[in-house]
């Protein structure tokens, strides 16, 4: 149910305005009820006005729907200056910028690695890292965002 429901949030989401990228949906429940955090993001940037409007109609469709029982909490965020990077397409538009990669499993004694985005080619996320550049299979990635540099 968790990922039908991640998936019909993205696509109602999207379907309100087409420019807007769905970055993350997360649910879980806390005091019995439903948590659903979205995050997005819009090549203009996205401004609380913006994030007022899709909470307001995201959750006229969320109380219409039948698998999501009970009380929940709807939180619509802006991805923010260090927003996760999930997609190979994300690695691919942020290149040049610095990000932070955390590994499911140790490479070279690390699960932590910072460099600047090199893009994604043949399955796999470049980092250039202080040691040189670095590939990482995109499913070897545990959590990827960008680093805000002032």
């Amino acid at each position: 149910m968790n990922d039908e429901l991640k998936a019909r949030i993205a696509s109602d989401i999207e379907q309100l305005d087409p420019e807007l990228e769905v970055v993350e949906v997360r649910l879980g429940t806390s005091r019995g009820r439903t948590h659903v955090s979205v995050k997005v993001d819009h090549l203009q940037g996205v401004d609380v006005e913006k994030l007022s409007e899709i909470n307001r109609q995201l959750g006229d469709i969320l109380d219409q729907t039948p698998s999501l029982k009970g009380p929940y909490v709807l939180e619509v965020s802006s991805a923010g200056v260090e927003r996760p990077l999930t997609t190979p397409e994300h690695f691919q538009r942020f290149a040049g910028r610095k990000a932070k990669l955390v590994l499911w499993a140790a490479r070279d004694g690390n699960t932590v690695f910072s460099g600047v985005i090199g893009g994604y080619d043949n399955g796999r996320v470049m980092l250039d890292t202080p040691q040189g550049e670095v590939g990482f299979p995109l499913e070897d990635i545990k959590k990827a965002n960008l680093v805000f540099e002032m």
